[in-house]
């Protein structure tokens, strides 16, 4: 999906994530100021730093404790994985890593690289893929989608920012802090082959 919304789309709603924090990659090339710009634009209406921190009922956490660890683990040792989140993990190390986090354990805490990346990947696919509610809501994916007709990069922006002050500031923080991670993640391209349109 993002691919079809543009180069820029990770950039853009990964901008001021609450919780993430990612090194910037010395030989990446930095946004371009009208990018920059334009992530100013997209997020002006959504002051994440008031808004109070969201506790999910099942971890305690902001972040779902499988989402932050997961994601931990893979910039701790997958950065430069070449094919991260395309090429399939061990099916039943993805559903001991699953029934772990389900059982209220971390699996990845220890920070070994002991388990397989795309394994990781996977879990982390697919707690995305089920949950009930969507990252994305399905009432809101057309629109979203029928924004890349739209030419003008200003009012892109502006409709899929329409469609963002729509979301509930929970999913808001869940998909900055996503966004934030995929985008950092882009900066290694050159290793892993996972360009924004890719991932």
């Amino acid at each position: 999906m993002t691919a079809a919304l543009g180069p820029n789309f990770l950039a853009l709603i990964s901008q001021g994530g609450p919780h993430v924090k990612f090194t910037e990659r010395p030989s990446a090339p930095l946004p371009s100021a009208s990018a920059l710009s334009l992530s100013v634009i997209l997020l002006q209406d959504l002051p994440i730093s008031d808004i109070p921190p969201f506790v999910f009922k099942d971890s305690g956490q902001p972040i779902p404790l499988v989402v932050e660890s997961c994601i931990r683990f893979i910039n701790l040792y997958g950065l430069q994985q070449q094919g991260i989140f395309r090429v399939p993990g061990s099916q039943s190390e993805v559903n001991d890593i699953k029934n772990a986090f389900e059982r209220g354990e971390d699996p990845l805490v220890e920070n070994q690289n002991e388990h397989d990346i795309n394994s990781v990947a996977g879990v982390l696919k697919l707690y995305f893929r089920g949950l009930e509610n969507p990252l994305f809501p399905k009432e809101r994916f057309l629109d979203l989608i029928c924004s890349i007709k739209i030419e003008s990069v200003v009012e892109r922006v502006h409709h899929i920012q329409q469609i963002i002050v729509t979301l509930s500031r929970t999913v808001i923080i869940v998909m900055r802090y996503l966004f934030a991670f995929l985008n950092h993640l882009s900066q290694y391209s050159d290793e892993n082959m996972m360009d924004p349109y890719n991932l």
